[in-house]
């Protein structure tokens, strides 16, 4: 069996907290929640028909946890690029989230207050939230405190 592979768009929610996925119906592509009746999933040798932007962002559907848009830790530690340099430069605490043990993501936490700025309050907000924002190089994305092994200061 052919690996399957998935495009959840980084930053793009549903106003009810349900990722968006790169989704094609009649050759017309366009973001859309996970809907079994729609082209959301390719194989490895189809992805190359999708728009070259967003290839960047597919995944193994195997390896997938929904609501988590990073990389497998191995290909994240390439994508720690200018853009993260940026966001540091702005003076946003930039953590390090081991997520169900497998998957390392990069980023600042966004409260409703504003960015976390210390571990301590960083830990307070994953402890008491069901779910906390990440802005990382790739944008914002929502995901469930439950997910979240462990933080760490970079």
């Amino acid at each position: 069996m052919s690996k399957r592979f998935i495009v959840p768009l980084p930053g793009l929610i549903t106003t009810d907290g349900k990722q968006q996925y790169l989704t094609n119906k009649g050759g017309t592509w366009f973001a859309s929640r996970r809907d079994g009746n729609l082209r959301q999933t390719w194989k490895w040798e189809h992805l190359d028909y999708i728009p070259e932007v967003y290839r960047q962002f597919a995944v193994d559907l195997m390896d997938y946890v929904p609501g988590i848009c990073w990389k497998p830790a191995m290909e994240l530690e390439d994508l720690m690029d200018k853009k993260m340099e940026d966001k540091m430069e702005e003076r946003k605490k930039i953590f390090r989230f081991v997520i169900d043990n497998q998957w390392i993501a990069y980023g600042s936490i966004v409260s409703r207050f504003g960015p976390v700025k210390n571990l301590e309050d960083a830990k307070r907000e994953i402890l008491t939230s069901d779910f906390i924002t990440i802005e990382g190089a790739g944008g914002k994305t929502l995901i469930a405190t439950k997910h979240i092994g462990a933080v760490e200061e970079v």
